[in-house]
């Protein structure tokens, strides 16, 4: 699907999940442009905004940008592992201290790993603020 280059750079993006399609774009007329071309191709409906890829929330403002929101995902996580009704904390760990050996030995159980992997991918699609504690 080419784009006509003109003196402004057109781009647009085509993401493939399963069976829905994501496509993004420089400017509306390329995002149009975009779904005209799938539509000539393949046999398909526009479902119009995206509101949900990849369990993040696409919320669209009023300026025309996109924030990405995990809240529905870190709520279900909270239930998962017990925790729905904690106390919200600027930092869930003192950075000042230190883990032995001994101290990871009596650590380590599956829950806490479930529950560090939920953190990692939450830090990784839209938190890269929890970074430093999650690692």
């Amino acid at each position: 699907m080419p784009l006509s280059q003109g003196r402004k750079r057109k781009v647009r993006a085509v993401f493939g999940l399963v069976d829905d399609v994501l496509a993004a774009g420089s400017s509306t007329e390329v995002i149009v442009r975009t779904k005209s071309d799938l539509k000539r191709r393949f046999d398909m409906t526009d479902s119009g905004k995206c509101a949900f890829v990849l369990g993040i929330e696409m919320v669209n403002n009023i300026d025309g940008s996109v924030t990405m929101c995990q809240r529905r995902y870190v709520d279900d996580v909270l239930k998962r592992f017990g925790m729905n009704d904690c106390k919200a904390v600027i930092s869930p760990t003192d950075i000042s201290s230190r883990l032995t050996p001994s101290d990871a030995a009596t650590k380590n159980n599956a829950p806490s790993r479930g529950a560090v992997g939920a953190l990692m991918h939450l830090m990784t699609a839209t938190r890269l603020d929890i970074a430093f504690v999650v690692g």
